[in-house]
């Protein structure tokens, strides 16, 4: 077995080395796949595996301890859900053995750095997420759009401009840039339209605003290496 650095497999509080035969198994099996990265707790992947058999599903986060739960009912022998995998990795480490994999791309309310990476589409994290995705794949990245209306707060996270830069929609041209091509983007309020413990503690009962940002992978491919 040949260790992917970088990329562990989360199964209950034990991380399980990471091999490319493995991986080619899973891909084998599902006609289709789809990549949460910043999965967080896990719970989305854990639904959309259960509502789609078919459907090979992978949680990405940096945090292992987050995705604990929801990785040991994946893989419980009874009730489990074999076609939802948790991995211990983050952006910075993308696309690694996920190059060219994802039918379906998604971002659901980032934080930190993933957060900055979408807010202002910076191109070596946009075309490390693009890099994940094969042609014509789908993409919904859901944003905490009022982090970036309280000017001061945002400051604070290293997030000014970012609400110009989305509200004049100048991001579709940078997204474009990317390899990706915008085809809707709304604000709405309320909750979300899945589980996510992150993104409903954030606008739950809040009159917070939320941003959804619809996209496909076009065929440009971007350089992952360099500016």
């Amino acid at each position: 077995m040949m260790r992917l650095a970088g990329f562990d497999r989360v199964l209950g509080r034990k991380l399980h080395a990471f091999d490319s035969a493995w991986l080619a198994q899973m891909l084998a099996r599902y006609p289709q796949v789809a990549l949460d990265i910043g999965t967080g707790d896990g719970r989305y992947v854990l639904d959309l595996a259960r509502n789609e058999p078919d459907l090979l599903c992978l949680g990405i986060d940096p945090v292992a301890e987050a995705m604990e739960t929801s990785s040991r009912v994946s893989s419980a022998k009874r009730g489990g859900c074999p076609n939802a995998i948790f991995m211990r990795s983050s952006l910075e480490q993308l696309p690694g053995p996920l190059e060219g994999i994802a039918d379906r791309l998604s971002v659901n309310y980032p934080w930190g750095s993933l957060l900055a990476a979408v807010a202002r589409a910076e191109r070596r994290a946009m075309a490390q997420l693009r890099a994940t995705c094969k042609v014509g794949a789908t993409v919904s990245i859901y944003l905490n759009f009022s982090v970036f209306e309280d000017r001061s707060y945002s400051d604070r996270l290293g997030l000014g401009g970012a609400l110009e830069f989305l509200s004049s929609g100048t991001f579709v041209e940078a997204f474009a840039a990317s390899g990706f091509t915008v085809v809707a983007h709304r604000l709405f309020e309320g909750d979300p339209p899945f589980r996510s413990a992150w993104g409903r503690q954030l606008v739950r009962n809040s009159g917070r605003r939320s941003m959804h940002i619809e996209a496909r992978a076009c065929s440009v491919t971007p350089a992952v290496k360099g500016e």
